[in-house]
């Protein structure tokens, strides 16, 4: 069982590192395009700035779930300095896992909530007309995955503080 989390674990880095790649690459493309079409051709396209918030919001969530998956998040470990062993620093960063994993699944019934209000009102951008789902269902998809990796993280701190034991 665990193989195959493992498994799955390495097929979404990779799925991560390449959606994060393509899209810094288009966000970059759009901006240009914009750039070019605004100063040099003076034909402003106001479709584009509405485009941009897409890959940009995408950048964002896939962001958080691959620093959640690396553990390469920001933290300010400062009680850290206070601790003598490992056993008491690996105590402190399960509190912490435990503490975000209530914190994750409170956003994650919170984006529940915001699922079911997107897909009851139909919402749709203003310019472009895409759906607004493809948006809201990113909260959902990033929390979710962040609560898993919190567990993982929950997991593996346990083992270190057993075997310090």
């Amino acid at each position: 069982m665990m193989n195959l989390v493992q498994q799955l674990d390495v097929y979404l880095g990779k799925i991560l590192k390449y959606a994060l790649l393509i899209i810094v690459n288009s966000v970059v493309m759009l901006m240009v395009l914009q750039i070019i079409l605004r100063y040099f051709l003076h034909m402003p396209m106001k479709s584009i700035e509405e485009l941009l918030v897409i890959p940009v919001i995408y950048l964002y969530f896939l962001g958080t779930i691959n620093a959640t998956r690396t553990d390469n998040h920001i933290s300010a470990r400062l009680l850290d300095v206070f601790c003598k062993t490992e056993r008491q620093i690996a105590i402190l960063r399960l509190i912490s896992a435990i503490l975000a994993i209530i914190v994750s699944g409170w956003f994650v019934y919170l984006s529940c909530d915001l699922l079911n209000y997107s897909l009851r009102m139909g919402k749709s951008s203003m310019i472009l007309g895409y759906p607004m789902l493809l948006i809201e269902i990113l909260p959902l998809i990033s929390f979710l995955l962040m609560f898993f990796y919190y567990v993982a993280e929950v997991y593996k701190y346990l083992n270190i503080v057993r075997v310090k034991s």
